[in-house]
């Protein structure tokens, strides 16, 4: 009975997750105004908060594990949404109108103290982008929060707040934050001495297919021999193929935990790559195979050579 109860919160939780993330793509796709729509998206964050919450409060986790991967995975993410557009909506709301160039400057700035939280935060940020697991149980389990944790974050208590949880989340924050600054100033640039791009080309398949192949390239440093950012990559092909590509750091990290297939599309590419390559090749055989066919006097046909 006790396992059943268990596996029920577990589905609880993942269940707040993908409704806010099928609430925030709704949202998206609204036609309001930008600001309206990230206010919007901040009422729906603060609420999924609230339900996990509750959620942690009513419920007991079943051991250590279980725990790490809801204050590491489950609740960065969710809070991490609630920062980004809480920041967003401030951005929006205060960026210059009056010309480009106060604008670029301030999007700029906007970047310059995301790097800055970065800086003053070396050895978590490093301990993160490694994919690193050996102080989880420091970090990511309740019990003895360290004074440096803010009063000022999100409802904070106790019994819903580790060591790095929020910190966790401000990272994810300001990934995003510095992604739709660097889109926007590529949106600003002139493009009257670069080259055109076509503007009618669309992604039609899934986005997480568009992400491998995305992915692929940054991490076999394919462009600029690896001295690029995700975010610049990802920008570039959002223009690129007119599609908008959220969250996608965590996409990522939903392909990789996928038991079958995680790399679909990029097997689909190789599969069907070799498949034509193939077909060539059988092709020029059989275009080979003509060119021995005897006329009716018992000889080549010499024009066929």
């Amino acid at each position: 009975m006790d396992k059943i109860r268990v596996i029920v919160e577990f589905i609880k939780a993942e269940h707040i997750v993908e409704q806010l993330k099928n609430n925030l793509q709704k949202t998206d796709g609204e036609q309001d105004d930008e600001i309206l729509k990230t206010e919007r998206a901040v009422g729906i964050c603060s609420a999924a908060l609230l339900e996990l919450r509750e959620y942690v409060n009513h419920s007991n986790f079943k051991n250590k594990g279980e725990e790490i991967h809801f204050f590491k995975v489950t609740k960065p993410f969710v809070l991490g949404e609630y920062l980004y557009y809480s920041k967003l909506w401030e951005i929006l709301i205060r960026q210059p109108v009056t010309s480009v160039k106060r604008r670029k400057k301030y999007l700029k700035q906007m970047i310059s103290r995301v790097q800055d939280f970065f800086n003053d935060n070396p050895e978590f940020y490093l301990y993160y982008r490694s994919g690193s697991t050996h102080m989880d149980d420091k970090y990511f389990v309740r019990g003895g929060i360290s004074c440096t944790l803010s009063c000022q974050h999100f409802i904070f208590d106790p019994y819903f707040s580790t060591n790095y949880d929020y910190t966790l989340a401000a990272i994810k924050a300001n990934e995003k934050i510095a992604a739709y600054c660097n889109a926007q100033i590529n949106r600003l640039k002139p493009r009257g001495n670069s080259l055109s791009i076509r503007t009618d080309m669309f992604w039609s398949l899934k986005k997480r297919a568009l992400m491998q192949i995305i992915y692929g390239i940054y991490y076999t440093e394919a462009v600029n021999n690896g001295d690029i950012h995700i975010n610049e990559l990802v920008s570039g092909f959002e223009s690129l193929f007119n599609v908008k590509l959220f969250g996608f750091y965590h996409t990522f990290y939903e392909i990789v935990q996928c038991k079958k297939q995680p790399f679909w599309y990029l097997d689909l590419m190789k599969e069907t790559l070799l498949r034509r390559a193939e077909e060539s090749d059988e092709n020029k055989r059989r275009k080979k195979g003509t060119t021995g066919i005897k006329t009716g006097t018992g000889k080549r046909n010499e024009n066929n050579f």
